[in-house]
């Protein structure tokens, strides 16, 4: 049970940053059609009842929900539970007040915590879907004398507001009295609901309500979904009968706050709230026509989808550096570049893996698909685990943090605190016991077709190709690309890495200079001349 109420709360805490980009929408969208901030909610609701999403690399979201969530499912296990909102001074806050389980202890106290918080839940839940029911089956008997006076239309002398009632056959109650333009208006008015299905609607988010009743932006988010459904009905109504009905129909809604308005009791029905908004939003009504409705109906869907989408790849390299601990460790390497071949390397002292785990938990950035070019070097952390894994944090150039291959745009001050030196020659075995890679594979083609193929297997091959490809990365300058399809003769390099994927890099002359490009897309740089010829030269006598 405690398990289902983390993911609850992970929906909860993810609608509830959904629900403040909404409010905060809101107020630029005031002179939109109401029925725009009104579709805004479902983003809301999609957070509230989905415990997963696409991934995309357009999002609004600032962390992956599904790969890192805020609260781990396993964190009442953890030794040292910590959450994983993305915000790094949330994080070390929150993470230094969880309590820690005892040695001692019977029990892990943040499991206690999360089972009565579950029961609390579960029992808040009932309490308000108990109330849901009594008040409509009051509300159904309060309405048994009501008759008929037009199609799917009820009078009750007890009522005093006029709304709808019913999920499957929704049936519209009238107070008797009415005059026949307040009749007409109004009928039109919750016939537009039922059209709209908000009498479907609002009761479903009302049970979306008492799922998360304990989240207090969810009731906020609720109220205003609410409002913007009644005055994107009173807009519809204007734009149906024309502006020339604003001063009558606002007459008609004063009508029923004068003395007349009460409350239903029930979410399951329509009470015509908010009249002072209303009034106010109907004399005021001025259609948005043009390219203004066009752009609001843009700006919404890009929010709805931004919103509900997560943003692609920030995925389990992110989440696994903010998660490692100092007792997982097995031994952690160091290889900075460039650097003279005499202190290129370190192998780090168990007593100084706490400050180097604490520098990896405080990870972040922002998700970079192609990296730029920079100037500067590159220092790589080679962590290998208990579990015989090995996983590699680079920083390269103070401006993007590499984590077993996924590129980061993290923090400059952040990466400029990294001060790790080498003190020796990189060991022989070095490359083979670390490599995420697999195989490298060298191809010379001719006019775009293979003449030889060949693999990289032993260690001065493979340190040549990462000499290669470490050359192109700390050049300052980057050039267009180039069509290889269209080069004489050019080579192939290819990485393929442990997880199946891989990556091309050509290698071609250019007016003598020897140049490298990272696929057929990107980007290409000079690389040092004497690289180029030692891969061609020994290429060559394999041919």
């Amino acid at each position: 049970m405690s398990e289902l109420f983390l993911t609850v709360l992970n929906m909860s805490i993810t609608a509830s940053y959904v629900i403040l980009v909404v409010l905060l929408a809101r107020l630029f969208l005031k002179k939109a059609p109401k029925v725009v901030s009104y579709a805004l909610w479902s983003a809301a609701a999609f957070r509230l009842l989905i415990p997963f999403s696409l991934e995309s690399v357009f999002s609004l979201f600032p962390w992956n929900t599904k790969r890192s969530p805020l609260t781990p499912a396993d964190i009442v296990y953890q030794q040292e539970p910590k959450i994983q909102s993305g915000i790094e001074d949330l994080d070390t806050f929150v993470n230094r007040v969880l309590p820690k389980p005892s040695a001692a202890a019977s029990a892990n106290p943040l499991q206690i915590a999360a089972e009565i918080g579950a029961f609390i839940w579960i029992l808040g839940s009932l309490l308000l879907l108990t109330y849901v029911i009594v008040s409509s089956l009051l509300l159904k008997n309060k309405l048994k004398h009501a008759y008929g006076v037009g199609e799917n239309c009820y009078e009750a002398p007890s009522l005093k507001t006029p709304f709808v009632f019913g999920i499957f056959k929704p049936k519209i109650y009238l107070p008797k009295g009415l005059v026949v333009k307040e009749r007409r208006y109004i009928l039109l008015h919750e016939n537009i609901h039922i059209r709209r299905k908000d009498h479907i609607i609002k009761p479903f988010a009302f049970l979306i309500v008492c799922i998360h009743w304990f989240n207090p932006f969810v009731w906020i988010g609720f109220f205003f979904m609410c409002r913007d459904m009644e005055l994107s009905c009173d807009e519809k109504v204007l734009k149906i009968e024309g502006g020339q009905i604003k001063k009558p129909y606002a007459t008609t809604l004063m009508s029923l706050a004068t003395g007349r308005y009460i409350r239903i009791g029930s979410p399951l029905s329509f009470s015509e709230g908010n009249i002072k908004g209303r009034i106010k939003n109907v004399l005021g009504y001025k259609p948005l026509k043009g390219i203004g409705a066009v752009a609001a109906a843009v700006l919404a869907l890009a929010l709805v989808i931004g919103l509900i989408l997560n943003p692609k790849g920030k995925a389990d390299s992110l989440r696994w550096a903010k998660s490692l601990k100092t007792e997982d460790i097995k031994s952690i390497e160091l290889i900075v570049h460039p650097s003279s071949a005499s202190d290129r390397y370190k192998r780090f002292e168990p007593w100084e893996y706490e400050k180097i785990v604490q520098r990896i938990n405080r990870s972040h950035g922002r998700l970079v698909e192609n990296p730029q070019s920079t100037a500067g070097g590159e220092m790589t952390l080679y962590i290998t685990t208990k579990d015989g894994e090995v996983h590699y944090v680079a920083n390269r150039a103070n401006t993007y943090l590499i984590i077993d291959g996924d590129a980061y745009k993290a923090d400059y001050h952040w990466l400029s605190e990294w001060d790790y030196k080498g003190i020796r020659s990189v060991p022989d075995d070095f490359y083979s016991r670390t490599d995420p890679v697999i195989l490298y594979e060298v191809f010379y083609l001719e006019k775009g077709k293979v003449k030889t193929s060949v693999s990289l297997e032993d260690e001065a091959r493979i340190r040549l190709a990462k000499d290669i490809l470490m050359d192109y990365m700390i050049k300052s300058s980057f050039r267009p690309n180039v069509n290889v399809s269209e080069l004489e003769e050019y080579y192939l390099l290819v990485f393929n890495y442990r997880d199946g994927t891989a990556s091309e890099y050509y290698l071609f002359l250019q007016d003598g200079n020897a140049c490298l490009q990272r696929g057929k897309e990107g980007t290409s740089n000079y690389i040092k001349n004497e690289l180029y010829n030692s891969l061609a030269e020994f290429v060559n006598k394999q041919q």
